[in-house]
């Protein structure tokens, strides 16, 4: 009885362990796109400002698509953000009010173009027509993006390393 019990404080801890592991990694923001007026994405389990969809069919995962459009509410002189589902058009488009659309999602793409899986869609300052997409990424991930594309893997290994510092210094 007492290693029963033992044992699982023991796997309590471990999952607490790595639960917040995954969880305190340092995100980065990087602007991925400027000046959007429409936005097409496909993806899996996608959901927009922490909901999820209104339902989901009762089948394998499957990928779905959606249209995200900024519109500007005459009568109030207000914006919001406007949702729709191309895969389920039985589904009603959604709005959302907020200045900022999050989307979170698995395998997220435009066209061949993948994104992270999570993304923050923000509506310009100046023209709130238009947005940018943000996505939003692991500390290491960034880095590690950033000196494979702004370095060749030839360059000695001193001039990658300052490459990483810089990098990681930047974010």
């Amino acid at each position: 009885e007492t290693v029963r019990g033992l044992n699982l404080f023991f796997l309590c801890f471990f999952c607490t362990q790595v639960w917040a592991q995954e969880h305190t990694q340092l995100l980065v923001r990087v602007r991925l796109k400027q000046a959007q007026t429409e936005m097409n994405i496909e993806g899996s389990q996608i959901r927009f400002n922490g909901k999820n969809e209104l339902y989901q069919p009762v089948a394998l995962p499957q990928k779905s698509r959606f249209r995200i459009q900024r519109l500007e509410l005459k009568e109030k002189g207000s914006f919001l953000w406007r949702v729709e589902n191309l895969t389920h058009t039985t589904l009603p488009v959604q709005f959302f009010g907020e200045r900022f659309l999050l989307i979170e999602g698995k395998d997220i793409k435009e066209r061949t173009w993948s994104h992270p899986n999570f993304l923050m869609l923000s509506a310009q300052n100046k023209n709130l027509f238009k947005f940018d997409v943000i996505g939003v990424v692991p500390l290491e991930q960034y880095v590690k993006g950033v000196v494979a594309r702004e370095m060749p893997i030839q360059w000695p290994l001193e001039a990658l390393k300052a490459q990483t510092v810089a990098a990681r210094s930047y974010a």
